[in-house]
């Protein structure tokens, strides 16, 4: 966890925060060309009473998320690089079954 200070309504407070969240924040800044404390008062300003951090981080996974929604695909078991694969388990799991 990685603690950093930012400004919410001009209000400094400090947030602990994934490394792999910061990144994910800051590229949410360059995206939307905004500071990180100008996204933290808009987080802010929609939630209603505390849990600023909880709050972030789900901003963070639904900013990602219609994104990666409409390019993943969803794998049966196996390899997930080799459709090959994928169909040789499924046929190996069809057969225990019968």
């Amino acid at each position: 966890m990685i603690s950093h200070n930012v400004r919410i309504n001009g209000r400094r407070t400090s947030i602990r925060l994934e490394p792999a969240m910061w990144d994910a924040l800051q590229e949410i800044c360059a995206a939307e060309k905004k500071s990180i404390h100008e996204i933290s008062t808009e987080v802010a300003a929609e939630i209603p009473s505390g849990g600023f951090t909880s709050a972030l981080r789900v901003y963070i996974l639904n900013y990602f998320r219609p994104v990666n929604a409409a390019t993943q695909t969803t794998f049966p078991r196996g390899n997930r690089n080799n459709d090959k694969s994928d169909a040789a388990t499924t046929k190996r799991q069809r057969s225990r079954v019968a």
